[in-house]
């Protein structure tokens, strides 16, 4: 071992790993789990199997399969490409992890060990992977004194294909595999972790879009109780999983589509491509019911394949009556971007382009605001933004800050640990400011990387800065004593009265009950 080539032993082995030009230790690619191909293939997870010699932990590891996104401005894929990594080779043998800290420390020694942050990538539950410039842990780990550790887990039908009420019992939990995998690899963190400088009793786990559904989820996923103490859900609230019925239905249509009936075997057998095209066809027939799906529209079709409450490994939907008692005593950040529906309004020339009117915002609102319509385009108005632009607000309202707000009152009403609530307030120029400050546009701030966000920070970088220093600085201060205050930003949590929120920005700070009549209209 050299100081640029450092060695760590785990319980599987001895990984070899490198230093950065920011002098990060990095270990890629270290396995959490056995392939998941052929006899693995739509089961649980499995224990990787141990090595000898030392592993090369200094290549980046293949993605799970997945199809391509489909969007409708090749303007936009080319603001995401840093986020979708479509060069990544895809395969089964897909879990493993990546580890960023800033030194290590053996399991035995008296220093105090670093908090450790699991971040969870977006892409639904659904597509991309953790092999992302924008989630390079390095500047977190330096800024903080924090493990931060990144993983790839089963996607779409290979991690959420409910084979329970059609297959054998060995296939009882297929439909939250994907999940399983997580969860496994917070366990691997438990038992590692330590070689590495972390601190297996102060794990955050936090993730944006559907790597905030995935929080959402293991936060009433039973199995993995105590393998997380803190919990930071970006963007992705997800109050209802996949009915056990209708993912039943979504199952029979993909089976039908490769012909193998109910014959495990075969369906094991199968080639990844076929498999591919046969949940993009079942999708497609529509059968994927919305309650499954993430808050938001997703890029892809296969984000119809989600978590399934299937009565045992995910007992209830999360967050739909109540709040999940697994994770009573964890505490919650939890936040959006001001304009969210932004991003996917590139299908739609009237929002991306601006030229919505009134008359026309007013006959998209009335058939799901009904009687509240005139209420509803009342409250709006007041912003003074165009009818567009409220057509943005009134969506990202009615999904995403509701589902959120939701959450955090479904804890407060059961006596859960603290949450607190943030909007995203930072505007991208990019597009000719078409991006706005849209779903996706935080994270490079959250991770402190917008050297490397160029693709949405634009010519603004000095502000971004600033508010990436708030943002994230925040984040490091709720993982690693459960409350995100800092001494330039305190924040109070969440409650009935006062609603603190913080906002965001170059300048950011605490507003007790922003647009309180809008918050008030979609209340869950």
């Amino acid at each position: 071992m050299t100081p640029d080539t450092p060695i760590v032993e785990i319980r599987d082995g001895k990984v070899q790993g490198l230093v950065n030009d920011r002098g990060v230790l990095v270990f890629r690619n270290i396995p959490y789990g056995a392939s998941t191909a052929g006899s693995g293939r739509f089961m649980p997870p499995r224990p990787p199997q141990p090595w000898t010699g030392i592993r090369d932990a200094a290549v980046e590891g293949p993605k799970s399969p997945q199809a391509s996104p489909v969007f409708g401005r090749e303007a936009l894929r080319d603001v995401m490409e840093p986020v979708l990594r479509l060069d990544q080779p895809m395969s089964e043998d897909c879990l493993h992890v990546n580890v960023f800290t800033p030194g290590l420390q053996g399991a035995d020694t008296q220093v105090a060990r670093r908090p450790v942050m699991v971040w969870l990538h977006g892409g639904g539950f659904a597509s991309t992977c953790s092999e992302v410039a924008w989630y390079d842990g390095s500047n977190l780990c330096r800024r903080g004194d924090v493990v931060v550790v990144t993983l790839n887990h089963r996607l779409n039908v290979f991690g959420y294909l409910h084979l329970g009420d059609i297959l054998d019992e060995r296939f009882a939990h297929s439909g939250n595999n994907g999940i399983a995998d997580i969860a496994q690899a917070l366990a691997w963190v438990r038992d590692n972790i330590a070689a590495f400088g972390g601190d297996p009793g102060n794990v955050t786990i936090f993730g944006e879009s559907g790597g905030g559904a995935k929080v959402t989820t293991l936060m009433a996923y039973p199995a993995a109780k105590g393998l997380f103490h803190k919990a930071v859900v970006m963007s992705g609230p997800l109050m209802r999983a996949m009915s056990r019925n209708g993912a039943t239905a979504l199952a029979r249509k993909v089976l039908e589509g490769l012909a193998v009936g109910a014959d495990a075997a075969a369906l094991q057998q199968a080639p990844i491509e076929a498999i591919l095209a046969a949940s993009q066809a079942a999708l497609a027939i529509g059968l994927a019911p919305s309650e499954g799906t993430p808050f938001v529209p997703t890029a892809t079709a296969s984000g119809g394949f989600t978590p399934v409450v299937d009565g045992s490994s995910l007992p209830a939907h999360p967050f739909d009556v109540s709040s999940p008692p697994s994770s009573a005593d964890v505490p919650l950040m939890i936040g959006i971007t001001r304009d969210e529906v932004q991003y996917w309004t590139h299908h739609d020339p009237k929002i991306w382009d601006d030229t919505l009117t009134l008359a026309e915002l007013e006959a998209r609102v009335r058939p799901f605001a009904g009687a509240r319509t005139d209420a509803v385009l009342a409250a709006y108005a007041e912003t003074a933004l165009s009818p567009a632009k409220q057509w943005v607000a009134i969506q990202t309202d009615r999904g995403a800050r509701a589902a959120s707000i939701g959450m955090i009152e479904r804890r407060i009403t059961d006596g859960a640990a603290p949450s607190y609530f943030y909007i995203f307030d930072w505007e991208s120029p990019t597009l000719g400011g078409r991006f706005r400050a849209g779903h996706g546009v935080d994270i490079p701030f959250i991770m402190d990387n917008v050297e490397v966000g160029s693709s949405v920070v634009g010519d603004q970088a000095a502000s971004a800065d600033l508010c990436a220093k708030a943002y994230s600085g925040a984040l490091l201060a709720f993982a690693r004593t459960g409350n995100p205050s800092t001494a330039q930003a305190p924040w109070p949590a969440y409650d009935l009265k006062d609603r603190a929120t913080m906002r965001f920005n170059t300048q950011s700070a605490v507003v007790d009950d922003p647009d309180a009549v809008r918050r008030a209209l979609w209340i869950l």
